[in-house]
């Protein structure tokens, strides 16, 4: 793949043994898209686009949906 950058070679690598083996073990692998259209959110600022990433006060937060 003439991936230059050694962590993503790595991780490339590692992904498709991962599916290689399960390919051996008589597995079919399933590519399924959810969605046709995947709508992408856009932000006015930088500190909209860091919050909706649980990114508040300098850390990252856990935040629980219910």
């Amino acid at each position: 793949m003439a991936i230059d950058d050694e962590y993503t070679a790595f991780c490339f690598d590692e992904a498709c043994l991962y599916i290689e083996g399960k390919i051996k073990d008589g597995e079919k692998p399933i590519f399924k898209i959810e969605s046709e259209y995947i709508e992408k959110p856009h932000y006015k600022t930088a500190s909209q686009m860091y919050d909706a990433l649980g990114y508040k006060n300098n850390s990252y937060v856990k935040t629980n949906p219910d």
